[in-house]
């Protein structure tokens, strides 16, 4: 299933880099006044029974890079809740886990993780390394999380904490792959 979503931006142009192309008016008005554009964004996102690498729309400029997910844009669903968990040293593990429906967005705030996924298709590895990109997690989706010392990793899920979507016993996991 495809979900588009087509928001309207006010960005300023970072220096050096030149205006933005002129296109068709935006809601009747020019795409540029006073140095600010107006962009329109249509990002199409991919729903998936497979883990898969998302970016992150992000905005940089002279004073830092800003990363924003208003209004569920180039998101794979509305985010019901936000939790960061933090590795105290390397070594650590997390995870060991799977949900029935919830959906989640995992994101590196700070050091590096690699997440380990299985699902009926499979096992992949993905190596979490920087806050513009995100690792979707499909329901039926084992994970273990192994996170670099110091990490700060971000999850966004579709749905409040429900103990009952939890399977928390692998072979409990295999049984419903099956």
């Amino acid at each position: 299933m495809e979900r588009k979503s087509t928001k309207l931006f006010r960005i300023a142009t970072p220096a050096g880099l030149g205006p933005i192309p002129e296109k068709e008016p935006l809601n009747g008005r020019p795409n540029s006044e006073n140095g600010i554009h107006r962009v329109c964004v249509t990002s199409p996102v991919m729903m998936t029974s497979e883990p898969q690498l998302l970016p992150l729309r992000h905005l940089p400029d002279a004073a830092g890079t800003l990363i924003s997910t208003q209004d569920a844009a180039g998101l794979p669903f509305a985010v019901q809740r936000v939790f960061w968990v933090f590795a105290s040293a390397q070594g650590t593990q997390r995870g060991g886990h799977a949900h029935r429906t919830t959906q989640e967005l995992l994101v590196v705030l700070q050091g590096t993780v690699r997440v380990e996924t299985q699902t009926a298709q499979g096992r992949k590895t993905f190596e979490l390394t920087g806050p513009t990109q995100s690792l979707y997690i499909p329901p039926l989706c084992w994970i273990t999380v192994h996170p670099s010392a110091n990490a700060v990793l971000c999850c966004m899920t579709s749905t409040v904490f429900n103990e009952a979507d939890y399977i928390r016993e692998y072979s409990i996991f295999q049984n419903e792959l099956r």
